[in-house]
């Protein structure tokens, strides 16, 4: 799952992201693969 919401208060540990918006929790760097994935798809045809 990507929210796609982007808010300082999203991060406050450096491992973890916790969206205040819906309270979805993914570790950073899980995270960072699945946009950077989702990035690439859309310019990679």
């Amino acid at each position: 799952m990507l929210v796609g919401t982007i808010h300082p208060d999203n991060r406050k540990q450096q491992e973890l992201l916790v969206w205040v918006e819906c309270g979805y929790t993914n570790n950073a760097d899980r995270n960072a693969v699945m946009v950077i994935k989702k990035r690439a798809i859309k310019i990679i045809p």
